[in-house]
């Protein structure tokens, strides 16, 4: 297990949320509760909506433009392909027409790109939430980022690493756990997280193994060479 997977662990620690959108289940329906009442939405909850719709609508409009269509065009062919899609399903046996009807009505209004965006935040909230981590091993080292990440590359393990800043692996966790804790009280204090979920983040970090701690990460892949042609 190598340094990713170390962030990985982190990163699931601290509670990170990633988001992870489909344009259609197909399948999910089958399997679909009976409805509950909806909950009273949240203070803001109208402006995250409305938000949300601007953003599907400056994808579209980039989608149009790209294919040369108007975003009425491409809406009606992404919500045909959604409903013939469905259709599918009905024939080859995945879903019952029943099931069908049923999930066509639940998407009947829904942002047709609503899947593509939530794609993409989940990447980027990966991404920036890996690189708070990263940021955050390196502080707790008393090293920058880029010094960590060539340690890293260059073989070195993350108790190699600390060992050379006089750290065993119990100094480094306290100081890493710090480190943490003073980003997780600047998002209680933003209210993005509650104190209890920041109390259970800090009580998992320090009792979790390191995975990567007395491993060096594995080396990248070598590209393979492109055949010869001809």
């Amino acid at each position: 297990m190598g340094f990713s997977r170390f962030l990985r662990i982190t990163v699931a620690a601290v509670g990170a949320t990633l988001l992870a959108g489909a344009v259609v289940a197909v399948t999910a329906v089958a399997a679909t509760p009976p409805a509950t009442p909806k909950a009273t939405p949240k203070p803001g909850a109208a402006a995250r909506a409305q938000a949300a719709t601007a953003a599907c609508d400056t994808y579209l409009g980039k989608v149009a433009k790209n294919l040369g269509k108007s975003t009425a065009q491409v809406k009606k062919a992404l919500s045909d392909a959604t409903s013939q899609s469905i259709d599918d399903q009905v024939k080859n046996g995945t879903l019952t027409q029943a099931q069908a009807d049923q999930l066509k009505k639940k998407l009947t209004g829904q942002q047709v790109c609503s899947g593509q965006l939530a794609g993409l935040h989940a990447q980027a909230a990966a991404m920036g939430t890996q690189a708070v981590v990263q940021a955050d091993v390196a502080k707790a080292l008393g090293i920058t980022p880029a010094e960590l990440k060539t340690a890293l590359q260059g073989g070195q393990t993350l108790q190699q690493v600390a060992a050379s800043k006089g750290m065993d692996e119990a100094a480094f966790r306290a100081k890493y756990i710090a480190t943490v804790k003073a980003d997780l009280d600047k998002a209680v204090i933003a209210k993005t997280i509650t104190q209890a979920q920041e109390d259970a983040a800090l009580s998992r970090l320090q009792s979790s193994a390191l995975p990567s701690w007395n491993r060096a990460p594995r080396p990248a892949a070598k590209p393979k060479p492109t055949p010869p042609t001809g």
